[in-house]
């Protein structure tokens, strides 16, 4: 992803930033809240809102009626992204062809 870096001059014009390098070293200690694709492994409930595109109210029903996995101290409720990915993907709708495969694996290993 490219970013994009305006800076206000005293002109009052904006001016493009360019050249700017930033180094990431995923080994690094400091980063120990975030994943391999630089994800956060705990998110609140603006940030899971924000990557699932899921409005904060509809979040709260689903922690409410306990269908989303997440984590509740005090007041505040943490999401561990590698919960919310499994859980996503549990919701994965197989395709014709895939109910197909199993049918017919079924078929093959339970002779009638």
């Amino acid at each position: 992803m490219i970013s994009k870096l305006y800076v206000l001059t005293e002109d009052g014009e904006f001016k493009k930033v360019e050249g700017i390098k930033i180094d990431y070293d995923p080994s690094d200690s400091s980063n120990q809240n975030t994943n391999k694709n630089n994800i956060k492994k705990y998110v609140d409930v603006e940030e899971l809102s924000i990557l699932i595109k899921r409005s904060k109210p509809s979040i709260y029903s689903l922690v409410h009626k306990r269908k989303i996995p997440h984590i509740k101290r005090g007041k505040r409720l943490y999401f561990e992204w590698s919960k919310i990915e499994k859980w996503l993907k549990d919701g994965e709708v197989p395709t014709h062809d895939d109910l197909s495969q199993r049918a017919d694996d079924y078929l093959k290993n339970n002779r009638i």
